[in-house]
């Protein structure tokens, strides 16, 4: 069945080459699976699965057979089996529900005229609840603002879906109650999007990445009171090479810990010296406050964006729109005073 699709148009710019009019235009690549969904829907997903297994034994990362459908404006967008495990660390302990990688049936894909790009991460709800549901959606934002920050970074798609447990012959499904949750964009689909390659390494230092970029994404982990994240061991963080610049360019991920997410189960480490996920401290690199003026200028120019993109979210209580736009408020407070600022970031 076809699959709803996003028009996606590419500029080729070649100095010193010009082509023909006439010259044979190539057949559009196809796209894949997460390139296929749009942002401006919200689609609905039903995953069949025996939830008993999958969340009896979530820590031994297991892949089980599932069917996953999904739906947009209640229209069948695809429909086919897959295989699903479970996945994560902190969350996989805390939560009910594990985050998800699911692994599609290349040949399901090729039929719904799709790229074979089979595997792609799930975020999920960590429970059943309202309140779950918030955060999740918090989380999602944080990606979107990062996204606004710079192109080097994941796209998400968000979606709503229903567990439907699969039991013994005899016995009725049990369905869930609908839950949000959100794609990340898979891993090669980034790469080919940026010319790029995102290293598979355990370990990092800081003089492998490029320092503009570095600056940027330690500022918006500040913005988002995230200390939930490490250079040395590369943790919730990757090294990607891309075209543009000579050195590495972090790429973030995992924002639950963040103090604009305020998840009930997230806390500091031990070794810092705040209590609460909700107080900002600077993990990154020290900066010189020249460096600090271009990063400070890329972070005010987007303020009014930053704003309404949580202000315009149709999906997020107004209470918590309102919590995440004071804390905000309160970094962009930090930042547009250059001492203040320096005493941070350039410490």
């Amino acid at each position: 069945m076809p699959i709803l699709l996003r028009p996606v148009f590419s500029l080729l710019v070649f100095a010193g080459l010009s082509w023909s009019l006439t010259s044979q235009t190539p057949a559009p690549e196809l796209p894949t699976f997460f390139s296929s969904l749009s942002e401006d829907e919200l689609p609905s997903v039903v995953i069949e699965t025996d939830l008993r297994r999958l969340i009896g034994r979530k820590t031994q990362e297991e892949y089980q057979d599932a069917q996953f459908s999904l739906s947009v404006r209640d229209s069948l967008q695809f429909s086919g089996e897959i295989r699903l495990k479970a996945r994560g660390n902190n969350r996989k302990q805390a939560c009910f529900y594990p985050p998800l990688k699911l692994k599609f049936d290349k040949k399901d894909l090729q039929k719904a005229g799709l790229q074979p790009s089979n595997k792609i991460k799930l975020v999920v709800q960590c429970r059943s609840s309202d309140m779950n549901g918030q955060l999740i959606l918090k989380e999602y934002l944080l990606y979107k603002l990062y996204n606004l920050l710079t192109p080097y970074s994941y796209r998400v798609q968000l979606l709503q879906f229903t567990y439907l447990n699969n039991r013994k012959k005899g016995k009725k499904n049990s369905e869930s109650e609908p839950q949000y949750g959100f794609l990340i964009e898979p891993e090669e689909e980034w790469e080919r999007r940026h010319e790029g390659r995102i290293l598979d390494r355990e370990r990092g230092k800081v003089e492998y990445f490029e320092p503009a970029p570095l600056l940027a994404m330690s500022v918006f982990q500040y913005m988002a009171g995230n200390t939930d994240w490490y250079i040395y061991n590369l943790h919730n963080l990757q090294m990607a090479k891309v075209p543009e610049f000579d050195k590495l360019i972090p790429l973030p991920y995992d924002f639950d810990y963040a103090g604009l997410v305020d998840s009930y189960y997230a806390i500091p480490h031990e070794s810092l010296p705040i209590k609460d996920v909700r107080d900002r401290y600077y993990v990154g690199e020290t900066c010189t406050p020249a460096e600090l003026d271009e990063v400070r200028g890329l972070f005010i120019e987007k303020k009014a964006e930053v704003l309404a993109t949580v202000a315009g979210f149709t999906y997020l209580e107004e209470s918590e729109k309102k919590g995440m736009i004071n804390y905000l408020e309160d970094f962009y407070e930090i930042l547009e005073n250059p001492k203040r600022a320096e005493a941070i970031f350039c410490k």
